[in-house]
């Protein structure tokens, strides 16, 4: 064999190559050339062919075990949500898009998900998520250059052509005030393809309290991002009801300095204001629970991180139950995704970030996700490359199904490290939502202050620790080599151009559409958007559908409760008609 396989290696590359593949074809290691599988569920076997169960726990577990633990699937779900989890089905594998156009973020859709990407992530750009039209003469330098414009519903069927939306989630990353608009343009593509409301699946952040803290602030007040957020929850609960429309973001509160404790009881505070105003419009925990989830960070450190996951679902599912009174297990069954850190990535030695970035995927995968997105090595410096994707992407495949991570549930559960971690993880946490209720609720505690000053402390402290060696960045502050000598992988390090294509895209589909029937479908709007008690989603729908922009409904709405138009004061209502 020795011989043979020198022999193979002194062939030219490409006639090594295929040699080397019709052996592994026919000794059954890899699939043939342009057969692609495709594996829906993680093994039963370790590699050496010891079977294994689908899950673990004590012969006769006692009543201790059946309060703060639970088999998995089972109340109070720190084990697992589901009972099989990925020996069911595997997390679904994202990566984040959006670039240039909705064209061009179509294309590098396709290409992730022709690679084996499960679900869409999609990130608008900036003047998309303040609400603003890409041609806004103050948004114009921004525009494809963090994310996708997604001005029009005709930027949204673009955008999502040739996609399945019955078979695929599209998840959105957008947590501010132009989220109704957002799903009325989705919900106007699905009538478009005669696709029902109820087979639609996906996400949105739609989580105005995080969005005041940690976002772009296009100057909403929160009692109008609150109504706005509830306003889409209803409409969910109701007529959409397989698509997630809050996704409560834990992620930037932990990319703003929040520990893994008050990471997930801040954002378990938000959840519960949230669904506490929901249920004042009628509808029941039932309804509505189901559809709020939490997206959370995946950070460095492996074991506090599969903690922080198994503590979050005890806490989720005691208030569901308890609080709230839920009924069905759906209910108190909490989903997460999760993003793996992009904050724990550093320009230096960028190699150095693709292991970053397993280690934390494996943190979410051990601490049962029900969704991942891995954040690309070039991040801190760029947009993620095509390259760095695919990396991210592969870096899911190769956990899910080399690593054996993924054919047992919960295989963390029972060590008493894990247990003890997950039970301070819970302590610190219901101290967190404590405090906060002394507040008067989340929503006072924001008003008030505290989240930004708590926020504020934590990044300054972890700056100093860094800045002074007490944390450890490997590349950082310790175990530096000379940038000229840092070439195992490189950045592109261009500053991306504003897409000028796509502001020619709104003014041409201005000039193309019905302006009278624009002009009463947002005339409409005001109406219902001055009575606090009617529902704005299907009017922003039929002001879309009559071809209003992003910028025009949302100046509509800040108009109709007394605000400029233009939160930048740039633009006069009426001008873009």
């Amino acid at each position: 064999m020795i011989y043979g396989s020198l022999f193979i290696f002194l062939l030219t590359p490409p006639v090594a190559l295929r040699i080397i593949r019709a052996h592994k074809a026919r000794a059954g290691l890899h699939p043939p050339e342009n057969q692609l599988s495709e594996p829906q569920a993680a093994s039963g076997v370790t590699w050496s062919g010891i079977p294994l169960k689908t899950s673990y726990g004590p012969a006769q577990p006692d009543a201790s075990y059946k309060e703060k633990l639970g088999a998995p699937g089972e109340m109070p779900f720190t084990r697992a949500g589901h009972a099989q989890m990925y020996r069911k089905r595997l997390w679904i594998t994202r990566q984040l898009a959006g670039l240039d156009t909705a064209a061009a973020t179509n294309q590098r859709l396709r290409y992730l998900v022709a690679n084996g990407q499960t679900g869409l992530a999609v990130v608008p750009d900036t003047p998309t998520q303040l609400g603003l039209d890409s041609d806004h003469p103050l948004g114009e330098r921004s525009v494809g250059t963090q994310g996708v414009p997604l001005c029009t519903v005709q930027d949204m069927d673009q955008m999502l052509d040739g996609v399945d939306l019955t078979n695929i989630t599209a998840s959105f990353s957008v947590p501010g005030p132009s989220v109704p608009v957002l799903l009325a343009q989705l919900l106007a593509v699905a009538d478009r393809r005669g696709v029902p409301w109820d087979k639609l699946r996906g996400s949105f952040q739609n989580d105005p309290l995080q969005a005041t803290h940690t976002c772009y602030d296009p100057g909403t007040p929160l009692e109008l991002g609150m109504r706005l957020c509830v306003d889409t929850m209803e409409h969910c609960a109701r007529h959409v009801p397989g698509f997630h429309p809050t996704t409560v973001n834990a992620y930037d509160l932990r990319e703003s300095g929040l520990n893994a404790a008050e990471e997930i009881g801040v954002a378990i505070a938000m959840a519960r204001a949230y669904l506490e105003e929901t249920l004042k419009r009628g509808v029941s925990i039932d309804q509505v629970g189901p559809g709020v989830l939490l997206i959370c960070s995946a950070h460095i450190d492996l074991f506090e991180e599969v903690a922080k996951f198994r503590a979050a679902r005890r806490i989720w599912s005691r208030m569901m139950r308890d609080h709230f009174g839920a009924k069905e297990e759906r209910t108190c069954r909490l989903t997460l995704a999760v993003h793996t850190a992009g904050s724990s990535l550093f320009a230096p030695q960028p190699v150095n970030n693709v292991v970053r970035g397993t280690i934390e995927a494996l943190a979410a995968v051990l601490g049962g996700c029900q969704g991942l997105d891995l954040s690309a090595y070039d991040e801190p410096v760029d947009l993620p490359s095509e390259q760095a994707g695919m990396v991210a992407l592969r870096t899911q495949q190769i956990i899910a199904l080399e690593s054996g991570a993924a054919n047992v549930v919960d295989p963390l559960g029972g060590s008493w490290f894990v247990e003890e971690l997950t039970d301070e993880v819970e302590r610190r946490a219901l101290a967190v939502i404590d405090e906060i209720d002394k507040l008067g609720g989340m929503v006072a505690a924001a008003k008030a202050g505290w989240l930004r000053n708590l926020m504020d402390e934590r990044q300054w402290a972890l700056q100093k620790s860094i800045e002074s060696g007490e944390r450890p960045i490997v590349g950082v502050n310790c175990y530096q080599i000379a940038p000229e000598k840092d070439t195992l992988l490189s950045f592109r390090g261009e500053h991306p151009e504003p897409c000028r294509e796509q502001v020619d895209i709104v003014r041409a589909f201005r000039q193309g559409r019905n302006a009278a029937a624009t002009r009463a479908a947002l005339a409409a709007l005001t109406v219902v958007a001055k009575d606090t008690s009617q529902n704005l989603i299907i009017p922003i729908k039929t002001a879309v559908e009559a071809g209003a922009t992003m910028g025009e409904v949302m100046g509509t709405i800040r108009q109709a409760y007394g605000l400029s138009y233009d939160p930048l004061n740039a633009i006069q209502a009426g001008t873009t008609i």
